[in-house]
């Protein structure tokens, strides 16, 4: 086991101090590791984290964009500001009992 995958199997136990977490680190690492290694032996391609460059390169992306697909192991997401989309919740009314005057605030026109 590399030394990356034991120093974050360690940072996890750290945090939690759960051997199930611990566990499940080392799991998912060794998981990751082992994609890895078979994507990499695959002949006639290098192997990078992002494409960058010409589409006739033979570089081939290990990390995926989010997208309309499943997401997998390698998938992640481009920002650190890519959240979920908002949820547009609509609060029923008719069953709240207690006395405040509850009204759902007006619409904008670009909820509308």
């Amino acid at each position: 086991m590399s030394v990356r995958i034991d120093v974050l199997v360690k940072r996890a136990w750290n945090v939690s101090e759960l051997a199930s977490t611990k566990s499940l680190a080392e799991q998912e690492l060794k998981e990751r590791a082992d994609e890895w290694a078979k994507k990499a032996s695959i002949g006639g391609r290098i192997l990078a984290y992002e494409k960058r460059g010409p589409e006739k390169d033979k570089t081939v992306s290990l990390i995926e964009s989010p997208g309309i697909k499943p997401w997998d192991n390698w998938t992640v997401p481009m920002s650190m500001r890519e959240v979920e989309p908002g949820v547009r919740l609509i609060m029923n009314t008719s069953h709240i009992t207690d006395d405040h005057a509850w009204k759902p605030r007006p619409a904008t026109k670009d909820e509308e």
